[in-house]
């Protein structure tokens, strides 16, 4: 499939309430979106990195800057013919997973476009739908989260995840699971913890947890492998799965599980994957996704967005594989940097920026 011309978007999305973590605060959600043209028809892309380099090394500016810059302009113009091919170009840039995250997922879903299949299909998935747990922030107390994990049990979540930091962390776990004995329950800790917490991480296994997420530092294989010898909790890992060519020690294992999103390590790295538990989206996406479906406000990139009477579509559900979210008043704003050019002497990418004031 040739590859005609290639936008990138960076959107910030106001959040009803911050998200809060062991990582940071969140009071916007930073998409990149990547729109890819190609075989005359066009498909969207996004990846979710921060907007500052707190929860990894990767932030959203840097990011757009990347596609524009280096890995856009060296696809344009090329017959791309598999996400594998797709891979193999952008192999030599290291590290950067969340930028060609962006560009894999709109690829991917440009080839199914293309060739008629769904992506399940394409990826070999066997299931048509995929059982979403809910995901809980730290909030102003205890009773307010109890309140929600009550509502989403009751809506039928299959399993529920909390957030879990200092501060917020074994009085908060000890009234949930109090409050709702039999629901799977695990934490995230976002890697706010060490060694010298083992003591905590043992009494959390009295509390009958399915996992424990990314307790320890993300580049810390080895103190992982030692807390999980130490505890009967499964670890599950996440801020440290980058891709599947960073496995674990050979020697022991790091975690009993990993944990991935196709906004970081795209689908073809997902689709390669024979380690993962699961397949979900971007904690925090998924959670600015259903706030702003309800949001009474739409203020999403200017003032002629914040007033319209007709809010722009959008359904949660979408922001799992890709999204074509952005509406028609965000190209209205757009600041286009070299243009959109199609295939001619020199290929080139529409960047935008899109503030919010």
């Amino acid at each position: 499939m040739l590859i005609d011309a290639i936008e990138v978007h960076h959107v910030r999305m106001p959040l009803l309430s911050p998200w809060r973590t062991a990582a940071g605060n969140e009071s916007f959600i930073d998409s990149v979106l990547v729109a890819i043209h190609g075989a005359g028809r066009v498909q969207w892309g996004e990846s979710s990195p921060w907007g500052t380099p707190l929860f990894s090394a990767e932030w959203a500016s840097a990011a757009v800057e990347l596609i524009a810059s280096s890995l856009a302009p060296l696809l344009v113009g090329k017959d791309i013919a598999s996400g594998d091919a797709l891979v193999d170009v952008l192999k030599p840039f290291k590290g950067n997973y969340f930028a060609k995250a962006a560009i894999d997922n709109a690829f991917w879903a440009l080839h199914s476009e293309v060739t008629g299949r769904s992506l399940p299909e394409l990826l070999g998935g066997t299931r048509a739908a995929i059982r979403l747990g809910a995901d809980f922030e730290v909030m102003d107390s205890v009773d307010e989260l109890i309140e929600r994990v009550g509502r989403a049990v009751d809506s039928g979540a299959p399993r529920v995840k909390l957030k879990f930091r200092p501060g917020w962390d074994l009085s908060m776990l000890g009234a949930v699971r109090a409050t709702f004995p039999d629901v799977p329950l695990h934490i995230d800790c976002n890697a706010a913890y060490s060694l010298e917490d083992l003591e905590m991480f043992r009494k959390i296994d009295g509390f009958g947890l399915t996992m424990i997420e990314q307790p320890l530092h993300h580049d810390d294989l080895l103190d992982h492998a030692t807390l999980q010898g130490a505890i009967g909790t499964p670890i599950c890992l996440d801020e440290s799965i980058v891709c599947t060519r960073v496995p674990p020690p050979p020697w022991e294992p790091a975690a009993s599980s990993t944990s991935s999103r196709a906004a970081w390590v795209g689908l073809r790295t997902l689709g390669a994957s024979t380690t993962l538990l699961w397949t979900r989206a971007s904690s925090v996406g998924w959670a600015a996704c259903s706030r702003a479906a309800s949001a009474p406000t739409h203020r999403w990139c200017s003032q002629r967005c914040r007033t319209s009477s007709t809010p722009p579509t959008f359904s949660p559900r979408a922001a799992f594989m890709h999204v074509t979210l952005v509406p028609p008043c965000c190209r209205s704003v757009s600041r286009p940097v070299n243009g959109l050019l199609r295939r001619q002497k020199e290929p080139a990418v529409r960047c935008t920026r899109i503030p919010i004031s």
